[in-house]
């Protein structure tokens, strides 16, 4: 509720500016942060995930640990990259002439200080917001790796398997998976 509140915030600054320099041959878009709060679903499939990790046979853990080293390095490398850059951004008015980190003009005077204090933090805040849901956007990247290393598993399963009853039971794990 507080990063709508805060982004709703942004964007009636935003709008405000766009108003003031509405005579300015430029257009600016800015996308609307929408929080995931209340996704059922999303939360079902990390139950899901977590529990199928847990009760993992040897020869599937090996299969999710290859896939594990082969992508730890990039998927740190860029959540780290996110947040120093969202750090970078937030500090940017100690770098450059600038007074926020955010061109934002208000409808009200900022010279006060606990003003300016209470905007930059705000400001801050939003830079790191953003950068969390750059990484909860990689979220859907993590699924699709865990999908690949199922099939992966489920393909380790079906080779091993010798009888009628075991290819049913890959069958059924595979129309189990691709839902």
């Amino acid at each position: 509720m507080c990063c709508s509140i805060r982004s709703d915030k942004i964007n009636l600054n935003n709008i405000f500016q766009t108003y003031l320099n509405r005579d300015v041959p430029h257009s600016t878009h800015l996308p609307k942060i929408k929080p995931m709060c209340f996704n059922y679903a999303l939360q079902r499939t990390v139950e899901e995930m977590m529990t199928y990790v847990k009760e993992a046979q040897q020869y599937e853990k090996k299969i999710f640990y290859k896939y594990i080293k082969k992508c730890y390095v990039f998927c740190g490398g860029s959540m780290a990259c996110t947040y120093v850059t969202a750090t970078c951004f937030s500090l940017r008015p100690i770098i450059l002439p600038v007074s926020l980190p955010f061109d934002a003009e208000y409808p009200f005077p900022i010279n006060y200080t606990s003003m300016y204090v209470i905007i930059y933090m705000h400001h801050a805040c939003l830079c790191i917001q953003t950068a969390a849901h750059v990484c909860v956007s990689s979220f859907g990247a993590l699924l699709l790796w865990f999908t690949v290393a199922r099939f992966e598993c489920l393909a380790a399963e079906l080779e091993r398997s010798t009888d009628i009853d075991a290819l049913v039971v890959c069958v059924k794990k595979q129309l189990h998976l691709k839902r």
